[in-house]
């Protein structure tokens, strides 16, 4: 385990500092852009539906038009072609760092960009769907255990704001 350690830290020497600002950058900007395009989505959605705000009492009737699902498959496609492409420019930036090579920021989007337009043929589809689907597992796990968490506070606090010897 010692010795896998030290050679992925051995093999990132050479890019960390192009990874590392790549994936600061790349991340910081599809929450924004994801952000964004999410919530002019669901706006939509609302409007089309008739509503003017969404809760718990319209968002069956919100989530069922057939107006979301276009939108909601839209969305996919766009975080999987998202994540293609990090994971592309990410396996140019640590392909180079494994050849001892110090890679450039943009060098490293343009080799990335290449292997994921070659990515994005049909024969490549199995691949691309697999490496997506195993990366979306694991951004997913954290957040579900963020949400976990945070439920689990919000229950605590909710208990004690209702016990008895902290009211006045």
């Amino acid at each position: 385990m010692k010795t896998i350690f030290s050679d992925v830290f051995g093999t990132l020497k050479y890019n960390f500092r192009s990874i590392f600002i790549f994936e600061l950058t790349y991340r910081i900007a599809c929450v924004v852009l994801f952000g964004r395009l999410a919530k002019r989505m669901l706006k939509i959605v609302i409007d089309n539906t008739g509503y003017s705000y969404l809760t718990l009492k319209n968002a069956a009737a919100v989530m069922t038009s057939p107006v979301t699902y276009p939108i909601l498959i839209c969305m996919i496609l766009l975080a999987v072609l998202a994540a293609g492409f990090e994971m592309s420019v990410l396996y140019t930036g640590f392909r180079a760092a494994a050849a001892g090579k110090n890679m450039r920021i943009s060098t490293m989007l343009a080799g990335g960009g290449r292997r994921f337009l070659k990515m994005c043929t049909p024969g490549s589809a199995p691949a691309l769907m697999t490496g997506v689907l195993t990366y979306f597992i694991f951004e997913l796990i954290p957040i579900f255990n963020f949400v976990k968490i945070s439920r689990r506070a919000y229950d605590v606090t909710k208990y004690i704001s209702n016990y008895r010897l902290f009211r006045a």
